[in-house]
């Protein structure tokens, strides 16, 4: 019997990441959140950032440029080049990019993720997709050069994963759906109004990421997030993660990519509350136990691009490359991961990249269950 690769590294059933927004971050919540998210309950995850704020309506936002001390914490996503929304006569041009690539480049962070901020021009989908398109063309055909144009600087960062600009309220991301499922989303939506919103496609899949071609030609993965415009902020955290909906996580062994504000509240002073702590001890609690993994979202997705692309020869294990975030693939892309097999002669695992062999480190996790680490 050839070996057979788990979707989790064992003994999870399930994968959480949270992806969070920085609006309305203060100096005041930022420290609030890192204390206790990276210091009291050390949990693996990065966060997203602005590089920049224009906003005139909230100029205290945390950002690279006029707070450097965020880089200090682990960092995955760009919230676009920074916030131009509610900018005044502040407009947003490719040169911006370019002086951000140098800010981000500066603090040594390296950025896999990003996600359109509201209505900012520069979105790559979310209300605007003129961050994709590289030529505007007027009603006569003429074209223009559109310098709202970014994509191409986007993936030259190092970006691979774009957020689609769709919640979904399934839990459990990258499963299939049952027929009581695909009831319910017709049930619950208008279905004119969801077809134009989120197409046809969306309405039947329940993908975690999938590959997406540009309008400038080139390609990324897109990944919806779970969870609702409403209860985007801190005070409905309890809502959106809580020990019922990570039970149903484990019971359907999905993944889910929560989408939420931490730094944004109802009320006007930001608060840190044992309701919101007991989250994320919740949170560390599963992990610990080895029930649900937790980490950032890049490594969530990374994993699921490289498992995706294993090729599996009797109990020879191939680690292929793919199109877009590994065109290339080294060790070192597969040393933060874990990937377990389930096996019927444990002895007989050999690991390669491509068709050349590679070391590696095997736990027998049962009889027939192995882990493998690099």
């Amino acid at each position: 019997m050839a070996a057979h690769l788990l979707k989790f590294p064992f003994p999870f059933k399930a994968w959480l990441t949270i992806s969070n927004d920085p609006d309305n971050t203060c100096v005041n919540a930022w420290h609030q959140l890192n204390d206790f998210i990276f210091s009291e309950c050390n949990l693996p995850w990065a966060n997203s950032i602005f590089v920049s704020n224009h906003n005139l309506n909230i100029p205290d936002q945390v950002n690279l440029t006029n707070h450097p001390f965020i880089s200090s914490q682990p960092t995955d996503s760009l919230h676009t080049w920074g916030d131009y929304v509610h900018a005044g006569r502040r407009g947003f041009s490719r040169e911006d990019a370019e002086e951000a690539i140098e800010i981000i480049e500066k603090h040594q962070i390296q950025p896999r993720v990003w996600v359109d901020h509201s209505r900012f021009s520069g979105n790559l989908i979310n209300n605007s997709q003129l961050g994709q398109t590289p030529f505007h063309k007027d009603g006569s055909g003429t074209a223009y050069k559109n310098h709202e144009y970014t994509l191409d600087l986007v993936k030259k960062v190092g970006i691979a994963y774009v957020w689609n600009g769709h919640l979904t309220q399934t839990i459990g991301q990258g499963r299939p759906l049952t027929w009581g499922e695909y009831l319910r989303r017709f049930n619950k939506l208008n279905l004119r109004k969801y077809l134009r919103i989120m197409g046809p496609g969306e309405l039947l899949n329940n993908y975690l990421i999938q590959p997406r071609t540009f309008e400038d030609g080139n390609k990324l993965y897109v990944f919806p997030r779970y969870g609702t415009w409403r209860e985007a902020h801190i005070e409905a955290l309890p809502s959106l993660i809580n020990q019922t909906k990570l039970e149903e996580l484990i019971r359907c062994e999905g993944a889910m990519i929560a989408y939420t504000h931490l730094g944004k509240t109802i009320e006007k002073k930001f608060e840190l509350s044992e309701p919101v702590k007991d989250v994320f001890r919740m949170i560390r609690k599963n992990l610990d136990e080895k029930r649900i993994n937790f980490s950032s979202v890049s490594v969530l997705l990374d994993y699921t691009v490289l498992s995706t692309h294993i090729q599996i020869k009797d109990h020879h294990i191939h680690f292929m490359p793919d199109e877009i975030r590994f065109p290339e693939l080294s060790i070192s892309d597969l040393t933060p991961h874990t990937f377990s097999f389930k096996v019927s002669d444990p002895d007989a695992i050999s690991c390669f990249i491509g068709e050349n062999p590679i070391p590696f480190k095997l736990t027998k996790e049962s009889d027939n269950i192995v882990s493998i680490r690099f």
